[in-house]
């Protein structure tokens, strides 16, 4: 299933209301959370979740006005410029982590499977979560639940033509996690 919708529609807020309805009634789930938060400064952060384990690392740091240029990895890791993904700076080992994360899921099979979220920067960077394609299509699960980015909806449909879109926004995203639970991971 593929949950998309405009920024702050509340696509994260579904996928970690379905994952508190899938603890509750003992569902084990895999694959990566997104979250935001704000640095001291006041500059945007996306936290990474893997959702097996628990760990959570810097995935990005939102840029600051002017901060621009052709991408290149720094030495702590980090890849920052140009792209799809330009308004952010990526940690290289948040980056890992939901790697290893979505490998792991592949593997080792869960109910579900969260993949969050999908961007542009999966279709251009290999240093991206491009192997959530391939964890979805080979991975053992009762419910796969994607949130991609509007602008990637249709390049992400080609590459898993049988999953159905949600839209989110403020009058669905209250009410989806439980139609979803109830629907699609078992009792």
């Amino acid at each position: 299933m593929v949950l998309t919708g405009p920024s702050r529609a509340g696509k994260t807020t579904v996928c970690r209301a379905v994952l508190e309805h899938a603890a509750a009634r003992g569902i084990r789930a895999a694959g990566v959370l997104t979250e935001d938060d704000t640095a001291p400064d006041g500059s945007r952060l996306q936290i990474v979740r893997d959702l097996a384990t628990g760990e959570r690392r810097l995935l990005a740091r939102a840029r600051s006005a002017g901060q621009t240029g052709p991408a290149r990895p720094t030495a702590q890791g980090r890849v920052e410029g140009g792209g799809p993904a330009a308004g952010w700076t990526f940690d290289g080992q948040g980056v890992a982590l939901g790697q290893r994360a979505l490998r792991h899921a592949m593997t080792h099979g869960a109910s579900l499977l969260v993949v969050d979220q999908i961007g542009p920067r999966e279709f251009t960077d290999e240093e991206s979560w491009t192997v959530s394609f391939e964890a979805v299509r080979r991975g053992r699960f009762d419910l796969a639940l994607m949130v991609v980015n509007p602008r990637v909806v249709d390049q992400t449909i080609e590459r898993l033509p049988r999953y159905s879109i949600i839209e989110v926004d403020a009058e669905t995203r209250d009410e989806l996690p439980a139609h979803i639970v109830a629907r699609f991971l078992p009792p």
